[in-house]
């Protein structure tokens, strides 16, 4: 018998007899293809057919789009390519059209990755842009102005600062800055990501205010935060101005002080900056436990030989009293110091500890620099009651050849009775 041939001269049984495209269905009666409504649901793809010429395919989907109107808009013919490529039963071709389409997005999305930048530039507001120079880099009297201007602008100038943060050049990143940090009301996160973002920027006038907003940061990023300022801290190729603003802003997180105490204990004892040594200093008596402290200032005494280090510690000591017993023998030593507000503060410090001082004042006693022995005369003469011990030393200064040191002997036993 004589196969039946259709229109295009393909063997008709070689089709099914029922075939969805979209949210319809075509079925074969009799010789004749009918479209009706698919009882599938959107979405849910069903494929029977085992062969479809290409322009057969072309033409139904062609009156598919003009009888579907809005429904074939979410459902378009790039959709029936697809659909067509995951049924089990497609064609070769199918997949093959199906693979190439997926290059198309990757292609699409590596184009738009690339155009990134491009379309951040774009997105760049030039008259904010302008403002942000003058700000940035203007007499002040432009600063002001600009300030004013970018107050007044009815545009979302943060964004724009935080865009320019990333785009902008010196002048301009500085004027993000100072626009951001001047004390005006900014969300958490655009906060915490501003800070981050400067804290490591090329000018150092952006670093500077970075560490002047980062006092304003979230509890939440507070210790991120202080990992970065001891990074800050330690580093040796930084401005010496951003390192102690960074020691300064680490001494009031205290919440993580186990963090930061080495840091800073560390800088204090080997760092070649007065300025620095002196900031981490004061952390120290903020954060550590002041016996703890005490073998870091007596280091610092000990190895450091700037004078205003060694003052700066010997404060610290003062305010230890007797506890600052150990350090008894080196604050002796800095009784000779060539520094007289260094000698007078060690001076203090022996005072404070009281007896346990008074065999090394004695031994000063018996300098033949007329300063260090009056000094010592009068530091056991300020220990009052405790000072008695050194009663018989004093009494040999009474009648000494110099009238002065006479009178610093007379005052201090007079002193160790409580007699004016």
């Amino acid at each position: 018998m004589k196969k039946r041939q259709g229109a295009f001269g393909v063997d008709t049984k070689s089709y099914a007899s029922e075939f969805h495209i979209g949210n319809y269905a075509i079925k074969d009666v009799g010789m004749s293809r009918v479209l009706e409504q698919s009882k599938w649901p959107t979405g849910q793809r069903r494929f029977t057919w085992i062969e479809i010429p290409t322009l057969y395919l072309l033409l139904i989907t062609l009156c598919l789009i003009g009888c579907s109107g809005d429904d074939t808009t979410d459902q378009g013919s790039d959709k029936v390519g697809t659909e067509a490529s995951r049924d089990t039963g497609g064609s070769d071709t199918d997949v093959v059209d199906s693979e190439d389409a997926n290059d198309d997005v990757i292609q699409d999305d590596s184009t738009t990755s690339d155009n990134v930048d491009e379309f951040m530039a774009i997105a760049l507001d030039d008259e904010i842009g302008m403002l942000l120079t003058e700000l940035g880099g203007g007499e002040t009297q432009e600063k002001i102005d600009a300030s004013n201007a970018l107050d007044m602008l009815e545009k979302d100038v943060v964004s724009q600062c935080v865009m320019y943060l990333d785009l902008g050049d010196d002048d301009q990143r500085r004027g993000a800055m100072y626009f951001l940090a001047g004390g005006r009301m900014l969300d958490v996160s655009i906060l915490d990501e501003v800070v981050f973002k400067t804290l490591d920027d090329s000018d150092v006038k952006v670093r500077q205010l970075a560490l002047q907003l980062a006092r304003r940061i979230s509890l939440d990023s507070a210790e991120k935060l202080v990992t970065r300022l001891m990074s800050v801290a330690q580093r040796q190729d930084e401005e010496e101005q951003i390192r102690v603003a960074a020691i300064r802003l680490l001494n009031e997180h205290a919440l993580y002080s186990d963090k930061s105490i080495p840091v800073l204990s560390e800088i204090a004892k080997s760092d070649a900056a007065a300025n620095i040594c002196n900031a981490a200093l004061l952390g120290l008596s903020k954060l550590e436990d002041p016996l703890k402290a005490l073998p870091v200032y007596i280091a610092v005494l000990k190895g450091n030989a700037d004078a205003t280090v060694k003052r700066s510690a010997v404060i610290r000591l003062k305010k230890l009293g007797p506890m600052a017993e150990p350090a008894i023998e080196i604050l002796g030593d800095l009784m000779l110091h060539e520094d007289a507000k260094l000698v007078e503060s060690a001076s203090d410090a022996l005072s404070l500890i009281g007896a346990a001082a008074i065999p090394t004042l004695i031994e000063l006693t018996e300098s033949e620099d007329r300063v260090v022995k009056q000094l010592a005369i009068f530091t056991i003469g300020t220990m009052g009651r405790e000072g008695r011990p050194a009663l018989d030393a004093l009494k040999k200064f009474v009648d000494d050849e110099d009238e002065q040191t006479q009178r610093f002997a007379r005052q201090a036993i007079k002193n160790l009775f409580g007699v004016q």
